[in-house]
């Protein structure tokens, strides 16, 4: 009888179970409700950088010097650090494409989580606000969501700082994929501003984009906010390509 109890209560349990499960938000298996919504077989894919950060792109550093060799090749940097969560291959380019493009709103908290559970917290001690990469309102329109700001709002909710929309796009301009290194910085002159009314002076700011690639956008947002007051910037991006 005790056997066939607790048989029962297996049964029970599984059944418990499969109601209360959510699908991997990278193959869609299902799995039970816990930590950022990846299963084990997708998170153990995911091309994770560890090690010493490069302060410049937030990638791997692969030599002796302070900054990775694709960093070194660019010009000086806006900011004074970055930190990037995954490189941008393999399963993690799927996870990009797949939040970005299809709309799978779930994958921007999944990376937020995971940034708070892989960085170091003194990277967010001296925060004041976490400012995302703001989209054009056409683009904004046409994809019906910021995924800059998905990551942005998360993060600062589940880190209690402030997440400030403070920037704006001043000017529609075209997808930054299509370009160069140097088309891109000429495509984004004056394509950000600080919105009116907006106070950022001596602060550090934490800005916030999904890829980073050679910087370009970036770099024009930092610009903009050093221009207007802010003392510090730091970079935090999902994916170093």
């Amino acid at each position: 009888m005790v056997i066939v109890l607790i048989e029962i209560k297996k049964i029970i349990h599984r059944a418990i179970g499969i109601f209360d499960a959510s699908p991997c938000v990278a193959c869609s298996q299902a799995i039970p409700e816990r930590d950022s919504g990846l299963c084990r077989e997708c998170f153990d894919l995911i091309p994770f950088i560890h090690g010493e950060k490069c302060p410049g792109c937030g990638g791997e550093l692969d030599g002796t010097l302070n900054l990775c060799s694709k960093c070194s090749r660019e010009d000086a940097r806006e900011w004074n650090d970055a930190y990037a969560l995954f490189r941008m291959d393999s399963i993690g380019r799927d996870l990009i494409h797949k939040f970005k493009y299809h709309k799978h709103i779930p994958i921007g908290r999944t990376i937020a989580l995971e940034i708070i559970k892989h960085i170091n917290p003194d990277f967010f001690e001296d925060i004041d606000f976490v400012v995302p990469v703001p989209l054009h309102w056409i683009r904004y329109f046409s994809r019906g969501f910021n995924q800059s700001e998905i990551i942005a709002e998360v993060l600062a909710k589940s880190l209690d700082l402030k997440c400030s929309l403070m920037l704006k796009r001043s000017r529609y301009t075209q997808k930054q994929a299509k370009f160069n290194r140097k088309i891109r910085k000429k495509n984004l002159i004056d394509a950000f501003s600080v919105k009116k009314g907006v106070n950022c002076r001596n602060c550090t700011i934490l800005l916030v984009d999904d890829v980073l690639t050679t910087g370009s956008t970036l770099s024009a947002a930092a610009e903009v906010l050093i221009e207007a007051g802010a003392e510090k910037i730091k970079v935090l991006v999902a994916a170093r390509a």
